[in-house]
């Protein structure tokens, strides 16, 4: 701050003395002035950005491919397309390598499923071979049964009673068995099915993301190559996503800009307000624009930089296809504040216990301090809202200071000698 306000004063110290400024008062005819005058005030902000389409298409993934792709191949960057022209197409190596697993799966449940209605029938085989024994038996105590107490004894008659129902409740639980094994294996069988399905999707969803490799261009326009957030363009090789967007085909009849103001200087930014846009290609024209959208947050352009910018929308009064193209860089200047208003130099204010004063001379010619009160400002002028009047005289430096005491060290005549 005080190397910039240095090379103002030498700029200023000058031109205040040969304009007469300072004559009146013993102790201030070194001191260069300024009259206070009431004029136009602009604040001005840069920004740089680039063109953009206002209704653009993206060129993305298909949704039906659940894997990353490597691009194989792009239309060139900038190109005309036409609607149905290709595009852009991905590499099918992933793909054909998910659709021979998912045919091995397939063919896996396949084989699971006769082996399990193999072992079901052989199972209910047995269940019925065990069934019809277990009936046999049970007919053949019923037939057989010790009930005749002049024959048998009440020992033989017990152990009887007891075989029999003991053969009852095999040929029940006989039954039972074989009701439960039957719905096991239904059960079974219907695990391996859900397999079988998961295998005829993967191999619908692959052969249709085989088919979905070429993309082609829904509409006329031209073909723009996405860029990410360091700048660098996608090329042939990289690997793609889901519903990544690789490029844009863009509709260049409305066209807009996209810039980036620094958070330091966004003060009154806001929708509406006026600019002027010179695009790099074309530094001869200027084209008129407006503010359209203003985004909320500041934000990083660089991951690695602390410097946070407002990404801000540009509305164009006119597009003119054969001049604009979409990623053309552009640089902008935006009006953010005009008022008739008093303003002053940076220099002539000076920081005392937190309030600005600048010294003001009097009819005597000696210089005092008065507290003035700050507007709108730039990097070398600044409005004073209240404090001084128009006509009013003030210093370019501290009266009773040399301008060898304002100069660095580094910069005073006997150290440049040395």
């Amino acid at each position: 701050m005080s190397a910039c306000r240095s090379r103002l004063l030498l700029c200023i110290v000058p031109l205040a003395l040969a304009c007469g400024a300072g004559k009146p008062g013993a102790g201030s005819a070194s001191v260069p002035t300024i009259e206070v005058k009431k004029q136009k005030f602009q604040r001005i902000v840069t920004a740089e950005g680039q063109l953009r389409p206002v209704r653009a298409t993206p060129v993305t993934l298909p949704n039906d491919v659940d894997w990353s792709l490597r691009i194989t191949w792009l239309a060139p960057d900038g190109s005309m397309v036409k609607k149905g022209d290709q595009v852009a197409r991905f590499d099918d190596l992933e793909i054909k390598s998910h659709l021979a697993d998912a045919e091995s799966d397939q063919a896996v449940a396949a084989a699971k499923r006769r082996k399990e209605e193999i072992l079901l029938e052989a199972a209910s085989q047995d269940r019925q071979r065990t069934t019809e024994a277990s009936q046999r038996e049970l007919l053949m105590a019923h037939t057989f049964q010790r009930k005749d107490s002049a024959i048998f004894s009440r020992d033989q008659i017990i152990e009887s009673e007891i075989d029999e129902k003991y053969q009852e409740a095999k040929v029940d639980h006989a039954r039972k068995s074989e009701a439960v094994d039957r719905r096991l294996g239904q059960n079974k069988l219907g695990l391996i099915d859900v397999e079988a399905k998961k295998a005829s999707e993967a191999i619908r969803r692959s052969q249709r993301g085989l088919h979905a490799l070429q993309i082609t261009a829904p509409h006329d326009g031209i073909f723009t190559v996405r860029r990410n957030s360091s700048g660098e363009p996608t090329r042939v090789g990289d690997t793609a996503y889901r519903s990544m967007s690789v490029a844009e085909i863009s509709v260049v009849e409305k066209m807009e800009a996209e810039v980036f103001v620094l958070e330091a200087e966004a003060a009154g930014l806001a929708e509406g307000r006026k600019a002027e846009l010179v695009i790099e290609a074309q530094p001869d024209r200027i084209f008129g624009c407006k503010v359209k959208q203003v985004e909320t947050v500041a934000k990083r352009r660089q991951q690695k930089s602390p410097t946070q910018y407002f990404g801000v929308i540009l509305s164009l009064e006119q597009t003119l296809p054969e001049l604009m193209k979409p990623g053309q860089r552009v640089r902008v200047r935006l009006f953010l504040h005009e008022e008739e208003a008093l303003v002053v130099p940076r220099p002539a204010l000076f920081d005392r216990e937190g309030h600005w004063v600048a010294y003001r001379r009097d009819a005597a010619g000696a210089f005092a301090p008065v507290q003035v009160k700050l507007g709108p400002s730039t990097a070398g002028l600044v409005t004073i809202e209240s404090g001084l009047s128009s006509g009013d005289v003030v210093a370019l430096r501290e009266p009773g200071k040399a301008v060898d005491d304002l100069l660095p060290a580094a910069a005073k005549p006997g150290n440049r000698a040395r």
